[in-house]
Order: structure tokens, then C-alpha cells, then sequence
């Protein structure tokens, strides 16, 4: 996930939720500063952290993939969700 781009729509996604930074990373296991190189497109989140994102979005009525991944990404990661399942 190492663009602006791709950070852009994490910023979006938490807000759909209605969170802050930091209560979104505390609710994923992350610190803010963590959370902020995600939003910021330096680091991305482990599939750890994205499996908690996806319960949270599940939760609140929220599409994750729309958030943060084009189709070819879409398509990876559902493939990986369903190996893990």
C-alpha cells in the first residue's frame, strides 16, 4: 500500500467510521504513530491489522475494498481472505 494514494483512502475508510487516528489504531492494536505512516502511504498495515479493519467494517455497514484497493488488488485479497477462512 505504499502511495499517497492508497493512504488517502485508509483516511477515508476511518472516516466513514466516524473514528479518530487514534481510535481506530487502538482498536486495530496499533499505535498512532503506526496508524499515521499508514494513512500517510510510508508504511502499510500487516494482515493482522486489515483482518481487524474488515470485522470493524463489516460491523458498521462499510465496504472496505471499496476503500482502499483497485480491482486487481480487490481480487488478491479476497483470494487471501478465503485461504485464512
Amino acid at each position: 500500500m505504499r502511495n499517497k494514494e492508497q493512504g488517502r483512502r485508509l483516511v477515508e475508510f476511518r472516516k466513514s467510521l466516524g473514528m479518530t487516528a487514534t481510535a481506530l489504531g487502538n482498536k486495530c492494536g496499533v499505535f498512532v504513530g503506526a496508524w499515521s505512516q499508514f494513512e500517510s502511504g510510508r508504511t502499510e498495515p500487516h494482515l493482522q491489522t486489515f483482518l481487524k479493519m474488515k470485522r470493524m467494517a463489516q460491523k458498521n455497514g462499510v465496504i472496505l475494498d471499496e476503500y482502499l484497493f483497485c480491482s486487481e488488488e480487490k481480487r488478491s485479497l479476497k483470494s487471501l481472505l478465503k485461504l485464512l477462512h
